[in-house]
């Protein structure tokens, strides 16, 4: 009941949040966001980490055409016999999160500054909240420099290369953390 109760309200400080606008201004970020993200299985294997900021009512939760979902199923289709809609990916323990919650004016791309400061601030709560056994960040140029970040705020001084697997301890519990390739063409060649 307790890890229901701090998503819960790290979703709705999540939702409420301005600090992105307010800190970057010259970014045209755009927020609040609206709550993102389904309510995490219990418990939560691995937690996913996107870059490109979800779209209201445009994202991997709400869009079945949605790139990153069609790519991440299938490549998890060949790991697991069930994992073909989100009830499934769920079912299985995963959860994909952001490492920013809030897209820039204009643009789909994600942003290398909005990334970090975001994932400081939210994603770094919500790994902490969830104890995950593994994260895997799904981007080199963004996802592993925010990973770096975080792995730094959590006592992990060493450089961390790309694909890579590091363990931690976060609030007593170990959990693996990975950077690895956007599930896209060829990528179940670089990383399985």
């Amino acid at each position: 009941m307790q890890v229901a109760m701090k998503w819960n309200r790290k979703q709705q400080e999540i939702k409420n949040c301005t600090r992105c606008a307010e800190d970057l201004p010259d970014l045209n970020v755009v927020c609040p966001p609206e709550i993102l993200y389904p309510d995490p299985p219990k418990p939560v294997q691995v937690i996913f980490v996107g870059v490109a900021p979800p779209r209201p009512g445009d994202h991997f939760y709400s869009n079945g055409k949605d790139k990153l979902q069609l790519g991440l199923f299938k490549i998890l289709a060949k790991k697991t016999e069930q994992c073909k809609t989100i009830c499934d990916f769920l079912d299985n323990g995963l959860l994909l999160l952001h490492t920013a919650k809030c897209p820039i004016l204009d643009t789909w791309k994600p942003n290398k500054k909005v990334s970090l400061h975001c994932s400081s601030i939210h994603l770094m709560k919500e790994i902490e909240s969830l104890s995950p056994k593994a994260v895997c960040f799904l981007s080199k140029s963004i996802g592993l420099p925010v990973m770096q970040n975080l792995l730094s705020k959590w006592g992990i001084s060493t450089p961390v290369s790309f694909g890579t697997v590091s363990k931690v301890k976060i609030a007593n519990h170990w959990t693996h953390f990975i950077a690895t390739a956007w599930p896209g063409r060829g990528w179940e060649n670089k990383t399985e």
